[in-house]
């Protein structure tokens, strides 16, 4: 059974190479969605899959890559799926 959630990262996650690397994990992990930079320098990361890689891909989003500063992520899992047939980097908003 599929779910989905909405997450928003934020502190330094612009500028170091973070949304690629979400990208990846997230394409690793067999998950559809996208990332996408937001006005206020955090990220939205809109994810579906299986709860498990979703799980995993929420942890991972909790540590980020060398160089980011993760302050804060918040996980809304009643957020709707989405239509994506891949994991995609979106243009910011």
């Amino acid at each position: 059974m599929k779910k989905a959630f909405r997450a928003i990262v934020t502190g330094r996650v612009l500028g170091v190479d973070f949304r690629s690397r979400i990208q990846r994990k997230a394409t690793s992990l067999g998950l559809t969605g996208f990332v996408r930079a937001l006005p206020n320098c955090s990220l939205e990361v809109v994810a579906q899959g299986s709860e498990d890689k979703l799980k995993d891909l929420a942890k991972y989003l909790e540590v980020g890559p060398r160089g980011a500063t993760v302050e804060k992520v918040t996980v809304d899992w009643d957020h709707p799926g989405t239509d994506e047939w891949r994991f995609t980097i979106r243009a910011g908003e």
